[in-house]
């Protein structure tokens, strides 16, 4: 007869109760994990009554972030002014970021907030539970539950199994090592190579399913920089001789009215930048006249010219005859004599555009000044140590000023996975999740196969296995002549017969079967299988060869089979 067997159907349940089980964590983790520990949902429980009527203090919130957010949505944010998370209404959206207000405030909230203050719009209220969950919050009282979690989806099963096994295998001190070889659906090398396989596939899910979810962008908070930058320069005609030997004075050079003609002025502007776009403006060139009492006359040069591209130059012409005419008739009609004036070439350029798709607007005059005497024009370059001339970059930065401004934007960058130190791209992460489901996958198919097979052995090779230290094999035995025969159920209470005993179990292999026998005096314990599936040739083999010669006279019951139930 042969020993009961684990059905087909009980192992599938097992298994399906395991990858349901695994996948129902994998499920509550995406949903429910917080950020903290590698999830995507905030909670947050609520203080106050800005909220009320929907919302009140101690009810739990649970948010969860999205790419941009909506008037009317309620939004969780990180506050810079009270420095704790927020949980309202958004009342406007403009470019510059969220603004927000309590349902039961009569005032806004101080703003705006950035996209990159806030943590989540919200899913789910559970309306007073806050106060309870308060110390489940924490990511490492999370982690504990989540490990306790795996332990009763996955080992649970497995552990009441083992200590069943234990309950049904003897482990006698003359085979400590029998219950090692034992293949059980848990504890033997396939059962936990399955459940290997099934715990990898589910966590393979979790990773495919939290990055298939995430998008593999987000968007940023960046600051776009730019760059203007002028050069003035101006010119005129002169008289060859000791003072201008190339008959022209150039940048840098001082002008004698009396030896030169008009003077051309020119400044020319560009605005910098990688991202700048659809720029243009208006720009005009002027000439600003003061004295130190504060007289100034502003004498146009340029008038406002519309342009288009990021670069444009201005032109002018300044009539130093007539400028010191003119500051004559200042001096006469002031009465101020030996009176110093200043002129200043100011260009005037409002540029407006496109950087990085964001709207700017940027305006830029600098200024180019001179002395002005009614002998001379003179640049004003910057003082020097005495006895030494001016550095060439000061001049520099003077005949060609520049500015850098910032413009605030946003930028795209790759969303992670992770936390510091195990950290993987989305795009990275929806590849391996693809790539260890169907490794994972393959793996459970092959461990299900060997261990579906390693159930299918014939019993006899299954004994062997388990209590192959206590058995021996011979060829012909003469056990149980002049014995009673006590047939067992099963070949563990045959080894437990053993273990009582301290016997070893003879193990003898006919045509009819398999015959594993312990004797203890005149008593021949038995369990019998027969290839043919019924174990009566075999006991009647067994009882006909242990019944003892005729007129033996003995009075003892001789060639009895009895049996013991399992």
């Amino acid at each position: 007869m042969y020993a009961p067997r684990t059905s087909g159907h009980r192992l599938w349940l097992k298994l399906t109760a395991t990858v349901v089980g695994l996948v129902t964590l994998a499920a509550a983790w995406f949903f429910l994990a917080p950020p903290a520990i590698g999830g995507q949902t905030s909670w947050v429980v609520t203080d106050g009554i800005s909220m009320r009527p929907k919302i009140h203090a101690g009810d739990l919130a649970l948010v969860r972030p999205e790419s941009s957010y909506r008037v009317g949505d309620i939004v969780a944010y990180h506050s810079r002014t009270l420095h704790v998370v927020v949980l309202h209404r958004i009342i406007a959206v403009t470019r510059a970021g969220y603004f927000f207000r309590g349902d039961n405030n009569a005032w806004p909230d101080p703003g705006p907030v950035t996209q990159a203050q806030t943590v989540g719009k919200l899913w789910v209220l559970a309306p007073g539970v806050g106060g309870e969950l308060n110390s489940v919050r924490s990511p490492m009282t999370m982690a504990i539950l989540a490990g306790l979690a795996v332990v009763l989806l996955t080992g649970g099963a497995g552990v009441q199994h083992v200590r069943r096994g234990r309950r049904r295998r003897p482990q006698p001190k003359w085979a400590p090592r029998a219950a090692t070889t034992t293949r059980s659906w848990v504890g033997g090398s396939y059962g936990g190579a399955l459940a290997v396989a099934v715990v990898a596939l589910a966590a393979c899910i979790c990773v495919a399913a939290l990055a298939w979810t995430a998008p593999t962008r987000r968007t940023v908070p960046a600051t776009v920089s730019y760059r203007q930058s002028g050069r003035f320069a101006y010119s005129a005609s002169t008289a060859t001789g000791a003072v201008y030997d190339t008959g022209r004075a150039t940048t840098g050079q001082p002008i004698f009215s009396r030896l030169a003609g008009p003077v051309q002025v020119q400044f020319a502007y560009a605005l910098g930048s990688h991202a700048a776009a659809a720029v243009g403006g208006t720009a005009s060139l002027a000439a600003l006249v003061s004295s130190p009492s504060g007289w100034t006359r502003t004498i146009p040069l340029q008038s406002p010219t519309q342009f288009t591209g990021d670069h444009v130059t201005l032109t002018g012409t300044v009539h130093l005859r007539r400028l010191q005419r003119l500051l004559e008739r200042v001096a006469t009609a002031t009465q101020v004599a030996d009176e110093s004036f200043s002129l200043a070439i100011v260009p005037d350029v409002h540029a407006h555009g496109l950087i990085a798709g964001h709207a700017f607007a940027a305006h830029d005059a600098p200024q180019l000044p001179f002395t002005l005497t009614t002998l001379e024009l003179s640049p004003v370059l910057p003082a020097a140590a005495p006895g030494k001339a001016a550095p060439p970059a000061a001049s520099a930065g003077l005949f060609h000023p520049t500015s850098t401004s910032t413009l605030s934007s946003t930028a795209s960058e790759p969303v992670d996975l992770g936390r510091a130190g195990l950290r993987v791209r989305v795009a990275d992460a929806r590849r391996i999740g693809v790539a260890g489901i169907a490794a994972a996958l393959i793996a459970v198919i092959v461990a299900l196969r060997l261990l579906l097979r390693s159930r299918e052995a014939d019993e006899p090779t299954r004994i062997r296995a388990r209590y192959g230290e206590s058995i021996v094999t011979v060829v012909h035995s003469s056990l149980g002549r002049h014995t009673d025969l006590v047939q067992v159920k099963s070949i563990e209470e045959l080894a437990r017969i053993a273990e009582r005993y301290t016997s070893m179990i003879i193990h003898e292999q006919t045509v009819l079967g398999h015959a594993y026998l312990v004797a203890d005096g005149p008593t021949l314990y038995a369990y019998l299988l027969n290839t043919e599936g019924s174990d009566r040739p075999l006991r009647d083999r067994l009882t006909s060869a242990h019944t003892p010669p005729s007129g033996s006279g003995s009075a003892t019951s001789r060639g009895v089979t009895r049996t013991i139930p399992a």
